[in-house]
């Protein structure tokens, strides 16, 4: 399975997020020795199933030769609250899919016709992240970005054979790289700014995805005040972490200076300014963990109770 299955899944749950059809509750966060954790929950109107999801992240796994992401999703009946589907996420395959799709989404709906686009990161997310967006808006060229310059060469490496049109390369320096791009994404586990809204000109796009936690930032203050759109997937979310609730705390921003949530321009699309600066701004909601383990299991056919299957690398259903 690839993003592709998943943005239309992923578009609706956040339409229907910002219609108020959703019932969640606030990110639990807490952290681990050397990582973190995040537990997210969704009721989705009409839907069979009601989601709890569990995710650990632990960049040292690496060293181990391990993932640094572990998640499940496990799937209540709407009805007796019983567990009945558990899905096992071993290096972060469907947190991934989903979170690439919120990112198609935002393309489609706020970035502007891209010759080139950059992603800054060099993890399983900016691999997903580039896929997502060539399918809204196909772009010619790929720069990547990376603190690390060998990690920025395997991913281009990667995305080479899964992209083969589009011309790659790595981006020696950043400032230079988003002078380049009509679009930028982030995706990244940054503690600080990496991109500086002095950098930006009229028209471009960001969508950053990467700083999702409290203490966690990719944009400066200055990409959010910049924005003549910005657009969150939970303004509730938003405002406890990551970079708007970073610059909120600071000063610089104020919740009514959110245009709204990315779900309302689902179904209502709004045409962009050629000179608009636009920003996305996305935590993940625990309705796209909903929605994305619904189509997981419109994709398969479920074994009987007790049994389980992989269904891709890393992925485990059990019923």
């Amino acid at each position: 399975m690839g993003p592709a299955e998943f943005v239309e899944p992923v578009a609706a749950s956040l339409r229907a997020y910002s219609e108020g059809k959703v019932r969640a509750v606030p990110m639990m966060l807490f952290d681990l020795v050397g990582g973190e954790v995040h537990v997210k929950a969704a009721v989705l109107d009409r839907a069979p199933y009601w989601s709890v999801k569990v995710s650990a992240s632990v960049p040292g796994n690496a060293e181990q030769g391990l993932p640094a992401a572990h998640s499940t999703v496990t799937l209540f009946h709407v009805d007796s609250g019983r567990p009945e589907v558990l899905l096992v996420d071993s290096g972060g395959l469907l947190t991934g899919m989903r979170t690439a799709a919120a990112g198609a989404v935002a393309a489609r709906l706020l970035a502007p016709a891209t010759d080139t686009l950059l992603v800054v990161g060099t993890g399983l997310q900016a691999r997903l992240q580039a896929q997502a967006f060539w399918m809204e808006r196909p772009f010619e060229r790929l720069l990547v970005w990376g603190r690390d310059p060998g990690a920025a060469e395997r991913v281009v490496a990667d995305l080479r054979s899964v992209l083969p049109e589009v011309r790659m390369q790595v981006a020696q320096d950043l400032r230079a790289a988003v002078e380049q791009a009509q679009s930028v994404v982030t995706a990244t586990a940054s503690d600080r700014p990496l991109l500086l809204g002095e950098w930006l000109r009229p028209g471009q796009h960001v969508t950053a995805v990467g700083a999702d936690v409290a203490g966690k930032r990719e944009l400066d203050d200055d990409v959010l005040t910049r924005a003549g759109r910005l657009y969150v997937d939970s303004l509730e979310h938003n405002m406890q972490v990551g970079d708007l609730a970073g610059a909120i705390s600071g000063g610089r921003l104020s919740a009514s200076d959110v245009t709204g949530e990315l779900g309302a321009l689902v179904s209502r699309p709004v045409a962009r300014g050629e000179q608009e600066i636009t920003v996305a701004k996305l935590v993940g909601i625990g309705v796209q963990d909903l929605a994305a383990a619904l189509t997981v299991l419109d994709r398969i056919d479920r074994p009987h109770p007790r049994s389980s299957q992989v269904t891709a690398a890393g992925l485990e259903v059990r019923s």
